[in-house]
């Protein structure tokens, strides 16, 4: 796993290997979620890592067949699979807080309509709740935050991966993922206020 993340960020600056990983994606992503439904929290981070890098890259080129779909539109469903077994019980603080930035990395890349990724983007809308518990742990799908520490790293997450899903939103004047974050602004603008002059 950790050679398959050097090249696939090789491949940013080798044309002739990003080609060949582009024709790779199936199996890529395949084993992204095979890394994710691991036991050892390790694999589970570095198959996360791969599925980010995967998505900031590949989302934009275009299927050959069909230029108005994103080479990665077929394997959303996988990705979402990908995704989802970081937030069951046990999961750890740091593979959490990891799968969290991938969810707005998804959302942000634009290769399935929104109202196909209802998955992704119902997780992105329950991350909010954490902020009306007041309890001393958190929940977040079905896994527990339970230290103050952890709690913290966790709110911060979601709420910079909620920024770089309203930023790339505006950045790329996509109308539907704009008008998605639009209704929870008034929640969102208070939270980062806060934590701007926390840090």
């Amino acid at each position: 796993l950790e050679l398959i993340k050097y090249l696939c960020l090789k491949s940013q600056n080798s044309k002739r290997l990003f080609v060949f990983l582009s024709k790779k994606l199936p199996e890529l992503i395949r084993i992204s979620f095979q890394a994710s439904v691991s036991r050892v929290d390790t694999m589970k981070l570095l198959g996360l890592d791969i599925l980010r890098i995967l998505l900031r890259q590949y989302s934009k080129i275009r299927d050959a067949d069909n230029p108005e779909n994103s080479i990665l539109e077929l394997e959303e469903a996988q990705i979402t699979s990908a995704l989802m077994p970081a937030f069951n019980a046990g999961s750890p603080p740091n593979v959490i807080i990891s799968a969290i930035d991938v969810c707005a990395e998804f959302l942000s890349s634009n290769i399935a309509p929104l109202e196909r990724a209802n998955r992704v983007s119902g997780m992105m809308v329950s991350f909010l709740e954490v902020y009306n518990d007041k309890s001393s742990e958190i929940k977040i799908g079905d896994a527990k935050i339970i230290t103050q520490k952890a709690k913290r790293k966790t709110e911060l997450a979601i709420l910079n991966a909620w920024s770089k899903l309203v930023q790339n939103a505006l950045v790329l004047k996509a109308d539907t993922l704009i008008e998605f974050t639009k209704k929870y602004w008034d929640v969102l603008v208070p939270l980062w206020i806060i934590s701007l002059r926390e840090y």
